[in-house]
């Protein structure tokens, strides 16, 4: 039992090292998993600790609070992404990945991003794998942050665009900002704005 711990925790540790991506949900079956561990490993090898009324109780309330957040996990985004759910992340169940790297290669192309050597590229949780090993990406998720209103938040991004000298915004269409569709150029899920395009969206009306 106990190697079957460890190779799951390695597993675990791996995971968390070497998942470049680090998506949000991630954290969901990690968190999981390394519950499931701390479980049997203290059954397996301190069973002695449940004689004592304190560890008891820690133990306890920490198993209710991990199970308790699972179950609020699962009910706040297993229905989104069951229904396909494309932001702020990638839709586990419907995710089509042959699909989706076509539809990036031809955006790639189209709007002349190139996914190795392109910096500050504007990029969401769907096209991010295709770009991570650009220098910089920028999630659009964040800079949307910015702002409570819709009209505030379009011109804190226009003026952000124009100064950071990005190379391009390629997204899920999904996420693309209605006011900017007529720079846009579409391929499939995938949408995209060249680089001088983006650079002078302050300009457009």
């Amino acid at each position: 039992m106990n190697l079957v711990l460890i190779v799951l925790f390695g597993c675990a540790l791996v995971s968390a090292t070497f998942n470049l991506p680090k998506n949000w949900y991630d954290a969901g079956y990690l968190y999981a998993l390394l519950l499931i561990i701390i479980i049997f490993t203290i059954g397996e090898n301190f069973s002695g600790v449940f004689q004592k009324s304190a560890a008891r109780k820690v133990f306890l309330y920490l198993g209710v609070v991990a199970l308790l957040s699972q179950a609020v996990f699962i009910h706040r985004y297993l229905p989104e992404f069951m229904s396909g759910f494309s932001g702020p992340g990638v839709s586990i169940a419907k995710y089509d990945s042959i699909k989706t790297r076509n539809d990036l290669e031809a955006a790639s192309l189209s709007c002349d991003i190139d996914p190795m050597q392109s910096k500050k590229v504007v990029v969401d949780d769907y096209t991010y794998l295709y770009f991570q090993k650009s220098k910089w990406p920028m999630a659009i998720t964040y800079i949307l942050l910015c702002c409570d209103d819709e009209s505030s938040r379009d011109t804190f991004f226009r003026q952000f665009v124009s100064k950071v000298d990005s190379d391009g915004l390629v997204v899920n269409c999904t996420s693309m900002p209605t006011p900017y569709m007529p720079v846009v150029k579409r391929e499939g899920n995938v949408c995209c704005i060249p680089k001088n395009d983006l650079k002078n969206l302050s300009s457009l009306p």
